[in-house]
């Protein structure tokens, strides 16, 4: 018997029963019945969703698009092996990314039934797979594909070859590209660095603050709107006999003793308005209608009452009785009177803005966002009695299962109040949800979609700053293109900036410093969800980035003095022999960060000085141990492990201004005189070099 029919014996073997339920592990559990079968040509799985920021038709794999029998089954015994067998080089597949796997494993079969007339698996041969590989790097349209995009597609038929005993009536039998990985078939990189873009310093700095304008600011009247438009849904006191013109004459006259106008509708509606010219366009005669307590006010009978006090009066926007707030700078109302529209919209927008503020101000991931309660914030005052900590308790899921575990995390006063904001909005335990839900997905819930409501608060808040009802900026484009927000990014940016920036400042008053103590207590003692360990990558890959600043700014003549310079320059020297790094050849920086990786763990870049970290030389261990500089003990000037370029010079002459300040003091003693005298010296020696370098003098070494 020859491989290929031995093969088919074992595949018949390992067929897979019509009434196999595709979970077996749920058998007997509430959840079963619920459950999709082997032979349904749909696998409804949003019984199982524990994670609410996952969109429910993630978990819905239609089979139907595959006209052939035989094509649906290989993606049925595809699917199944990937979620019960485990292979020594692919892990198996989890629930949440049954979707995420069919959509490639769709893709690569449907180029096989177009591309090569329906050819079966076993008949594929090694030309028709790097056909496919040509045809995934063709974006459509001129978009660009990455290499990992490429990568991602060319798994499956690597994936179907490594499953082929998993198949009952076709199997893939060669070994794609000879065995070589989907990564160096792709060409893409082998690095470990989050791609996830940063938000640029100048989006995300107006972001934060018109976020927190909504949560501190802005919540206050949405919520008092909100509860006057619930007022108005109930039912008249017992007991009212007033007919409905009394009441309507009513509610006009206390309007125009207030000095107000009608309700106005908003100007996008008022086209739609299918009446002849009349003096009631523009009226919102539905709002109206709930704040006096009538019905049908535009009949033959009211409709003359409210004509003649629209044109006597006049309109007003919004038309709503809830006051609005002054914003503190202008001490002028942010908006007009709302409108049960603008209401709505606001609220939203609301949402919009405690999301960002939770994720941007606490680090947490979105599924763990999406997964706190009411009561989620509490909290704890220190051992010693001086410290009060806000904190958030939920689930955290990275690399925990599923289901995830419970999780802690210490938050600034910011998020709490985002959190009391929240739980303000809904009377349910989940503080973020979805407003309309369609009816096949109520069963299960549903999520706001962060990407499309971070947008819209995007595009809103640019609209109010360009009425300058609020004296915030705007959010500016990038590259003249509005710059596309998602919920990864704020996770990374906040990481970043606690790592790099730990003096920087969001909305002009909350330090990164203040966030990084909160955030660094709560995920480096109680918490699972690993934001510490994605701070220090963040650290290690600037402090990379620096290095290769400071090998550049060698390679363009910038002079370096102390006592560690000598011995950088020459291991700079050394790479750029290597590297042949010189006038008139371009080298890539990949390859000089290659070339220098062996100092990246070691430099520590400083205000007075760069630390070229030995910790058997370092002047600031020698009474104690550590893995890491002591910056406080740092003495510049005499560590071997110290290096001084032209960038940190202003520093070091500020300080020696400073000094000679203190001289000029009367009434100075004799020995603080001394010593000050004694450190402008000090300073002067060390910098001498790199003046000399600046006048046109010789480096110093």
């Amino acid at each position: 018997m020859n491989s290929i029919s031995s093969q088919s014996s074992v595949l018949t073997e390992l067929r897979i029963a019509e009434d196999t339920p595709v979970f077996p592990a749920y058998v007997g559990t509430p959840s079963a019945a619920s459950l999709p079968l082997f032979v349904d040509d749909v696998w409804d799985l949003r019984v199982l969703r524990v994670r609410r920021n996952q969109p429910l038709d993630w978990l819905v794999v239609d089979f139907r698009p595959f006209n052939d029998p035989i094509r649906r089954l290989v993606a049925k015994e595809y699917l199944y092996a990937r979620l019960h067998i485990t292979h020594p080089h692919h892990r198996r597949l989890a629930v949440t990314n049954v979707k995420g796997e069919y959509y490639p494993l769709r893709r690569f079969l449907t180029y096989l039934d177009t591309a090569w007339d329906g050819v079966r698996l076993a008949d594929v041969t090694q030309t028709m797979l790097d056909a496919y590989l040509l045809f995934c790097r063709q974006g459509k349209k001129g978009q660009v594909v990455t290499a990992s995009a490429v990568q991602d597609n060319i798994l499956i038929p690597i994936k179907l070859a490594a499953y082929r005993t998993a198949f009952s009536t076709d199997a893939l039998t060669l070994e794609p590209w000879k065995g070589r990985s989907a990564q160096y078939v792709a060409g893409a990189d082998r690095t470990d660095e989050n791609t996830t873009p940063r938000i640029p310093e100048a989006v995300l700095s107006p972001l934060i603050q018109w976020a927190l304008f909504y949560v501190q600011i802005a919540a206050k009247d949405i919520l008092a709107a909100r509860a006057e438009l619930a007022g108005y849904q109930h039912p008249l006191p017992r007991g009212i006999t007033t007919n409905r013109r009394e009441r309507l004459e009513t509610w006009i006259a206390a309007r125009h003793a207030a000095g107000r106008g009608l309700p106005g509708n908003s100007a996008r509606y008022q086209h739609h308005y299918k009446e002849p010219a009349s003096a009631l366009n523009g009226v919102n005669c539905a709002l109206i209608g709930r704040m006096a307590g009538v019905s049908q006010i535009n009949d033959r009978f009211l409709r003359p009452i409210v004509e003649q006090a629209a044109e006597s009066m006049g309109l007003e926007p919004g038309g709503m009785e809830t006051p609005i707030s002054c914003h503190p700078a202008t001490q002028q109302p942010w908006r007009d009177r709302f409108s049960p529209n603008a209401v709505h919209h606001e609220t939203y927008m609301l949402i919009a803005a405690c999301y960002i503020v939770c994720a941007y101000l606490s680090g947490m991931r979105e599924s763990e966002i999406m997964q706190l309660q009411r009561g989620c914030h509490f909290m704890e005052t220190t051992a010693d009695g001086l410290i009060t900590r806000h904190k958030l308790c939920g689930t955290t899921f990275k690399d925990h299962r599923r289901r995830g575990i419970p999780a802690t995390w210490v938050v600034i006063a910011p998020v709490a109040e985002a959190i009391a904001v929240l739980e303000q909005l809904t009377d349910r335990d989940e503080l973020f949800w979805a407003r309309r839900m369609r009816a096949e997905t109520v069963p299960y819930g549903a999520v706001v979609q962060s990407t499309h409501f971070l947008k819209a608060f995007r595009d809103h808040v640019n609209q109010m700053a360009a009425s300058e009802a609020v004296p915030l900026a705007a959010i500016p484009e990038v590259e003249n293109t509005p710059w596309s927000l998602n919920s990864l990014q704020f996770r990374r940016t906040l990481a970043w900036h606690i790592a790099n920036q730990p003096f920087g400042v969001v909305a002009g008053k909350i330090q990164y410093q203040h966030v990084s103590v909160t955030t660094f207590e709560g995920y480096a003692g109680q918490s699972e969800s690993g934001f510490r360990s994605e701070i220090e990558a963040e650290r290690q890959l600037q402090q990379m980035e620096d290095i290769v600043d400071r090998y550049e700014e060698y390679c363009n003549g910038v002079k370096a003095t102390g006592p560690g310079a000598t011995h950088i320059q020459r291991l700079f020297a050394q790479v750029q022999q290597e590297l042949g790094d010189f006038p008139g050849h371009i080298v890539d920086r990949g390859r000089v960060r290659a070339m220098l990786l062996h100092l990246g763990r070691t430099l520590y870049p400083g205000l007075l000085n760069d630390c070229f970290f030995n910790p058997a030389v370092a002047h600031c261990l020698k009474a104690v141990k550590s893995e890491t500089p002591l910056i406080a003990q740092c003495h510049p000037d005499r560590c071997p492990n110290s290096c001084i370029t032209e960038r940190h010079l202003p520093a070091w002459e500020q300080a020696i201004a400073t000094a000679k300040e203190h001289l000029n003091q009367r009434r100075l003693p004799v020995l603080q005189r001394t010593i000050i005298e004694q450190q402008i010296a000090d300073f002067s020696r060390v910098i001498a070099p790199l003046k000399g370098a600046k006048n046109g003098g010789e480096p110093y070494n």
